[in-house]
């Protein structure tokens, strides 16, 4: 690729961005992880059943291949032309999320707890539309992986996301250590970190009255939050091409 004003700008937010991932932790994200803890005490064992076991489904079939059906990826465009789609899919998917959190929250505990795998569901249909948009051919079990580790990153503490990040960094190196067969992948700390990261919004989405605008407000969020971390990832991998 020839150098551009726009690679010199997305050179500029990946490098911002990776200075925001590699931050050291403060004594307020320390503070929350106490809050945490108790708050995991607090959730009925059927909660904690109804995440681990979502997660552990999402995990299985993003690397088995079944429940998302791949669109081809898109080759010979520039990479202005794929943020613009990648823009709009993320737009799109926030809209889903907003929808689907404002009817859950709506509900009580009983929707609230449905919430959880129909949330996963709209974020790894959303990166499999971005890893097409991106020109990555999502039939590969490593470019699966590839999607797992942009939604570890997301949605992980500090002290991993530094972890997550050397191997999107390294991701050549890397991929060369990935097994064909995933069939039994430790998902085990992915499924924890992620329940810790959304676990208070959550709760405050199940209360009377109030759970509706905040499940809507809440999905945008953690859908914005996927995207920027998705874009960046994306960006990272253009970036020795530049």
């Amino acid at each position: 690729m020839n150098y551009n004003p726009y690679y010199y700008k997305i050179e500029r937010e990946v490098s911002k961005w990776i200075a925001e991932i590699s931050e050291p932790e403060n004594n307020i994200k320390q503070k929350a992880q106490g809050i945490q803890d108790k708050l995991n005490s607090i959730y009925p064992e059927k909660y904690h059943q109804i995440m681990t076991e979502a997660v552990k489904g999402m995990v299985k079939a993003v690397i088995l291949g079944i429940d998302y059906i791949p669109n081809p990826p898109i080759i010979r465009t520039s990479l202005q032309r794929r943020d613009k789609m990648a823009y709009r899919e993320i737009s799109y998917h926030k809209r889903m999320a907003m929808i689907e959190g404002a009817y859950t929250g709506m509900g009580g505990i009983v929707l609230g707890l449905m919430d959880f795998p129909l949330l996963l569901s709209i974020k790894m249909k959303m990166l499999y539309e971005l890893s097409a948009i991106y020109g990555y051919d999502t039939f590969s079990v490593r470019e699966r992986v590839y999607m797992l580790l942009i939604f570890h990153l997301a949605f992980s503490p500090q002290k991993s996301k530094k972890v997550i990040l050397s191997r999107l960094e390294n991701w050549d190196e890397y991929k060369k250590t990935i097994p064909e067969d995933m069939s039994n992948l430790d998902w085990q700390n992915f499924q924890r970190e992620y329940r810790d990261y959304i676990d208070f919004a959550k709760l405050l989405q199940i209360l009377p009255i109030v759970g509706a605008p905040i499940g809507a407000y809440v999905n945008n969020k953690l859908l914005g939050s996927l995207g920027t971390t998705a874009i960046n990832s994306f960006h990272l991998r253009y970036m020795k091409y530049f």
